[in-house]
């Protein structure tokens, strides 16, 4: 009956602990030291307190470990979102069949993006694309030519082309045009030169 007794304390004692952490009220260490079980007692709190502090360890474990993986995914995620400034002066000359300056800017699957500079007299061939393009002047007064239409733009202007429409741009003025060329989606079959 005694060891029951004893077995009902230190059952109620890991009842207590887990409810409240080092619950070491003075009336009950009292009256489980009058019943005879303070020796048993304290065997078991300084179990819990071993596991506590295993535990306290594997928490600050993968406390660190998500915090690692968190940064990880965040420098992940953000390192593709960063900011892309592209220099037309840093960017190559293309080789083109038109035989001018031409620099890509921007190049991805949903759009692709060309500045061109036409020096005086300069012209490109008339050509097709596969897409949609659209012109916007830069600089100058170039003339743009789509299917039987042709008109002299300023700067700060905007000309679309529908795609498989012949088109060419030429500078028949005395100075340097400079036009921006963006087909969307990027062509995944070349541009036919007439």
């Amino acid at each position: 009956m005694l060891d029951t007794v004893k077995r009902c304390d230190i059952l109620r004692f890991q009842i207590f602990s887990s409810l409240c952490p080092r619950f070491q009220s003075n009336w009950l260490r009292f009256w489980w030291v009058l019943r005879g079980s303070l020796p048993e007692i304290e065997r078991i709190n300084d179990q819990l307190d071993k596991k506590n502090n295993f535990l306290l360890e594997i928490r600050n474990l993968l406390c660190y470990l998500c915090k690692r993986i968190f940064t990880y995914l965040l420098f992940i995620t953000f390192k593709f979102q960063k900011m892309k400034i592209t220099k037309y002066q840093d960017q190559e000359v293309k080789d083109t069949p038109h035989k001018i300056d031409v620099r890509e800017m921007y190049n991805k699957a949903t759009a692709q993006a060309m500045l061109m500079a036409l020096n005086p007299g300069e012209s490109l061939k008339p050509h097709k694309t596969p897409v949609d393009v659209f012109f916007f002047i830069v600089e100058g007064r170039p003339t743009i030519h789509i299917g039987n239409e042709s008109e002299v733009c300023e700067a700060d202007t905007l000309v679309e082309s529908p795609a498989e429409i012949v088109h060419y741009i030429s500078n028949n003025t005395k100075s340097l045009a400079r036009i921006l060329v963006v087909k969307a989606p990027r062509p995944v079959s070349l541009t036919k030169v007439l």
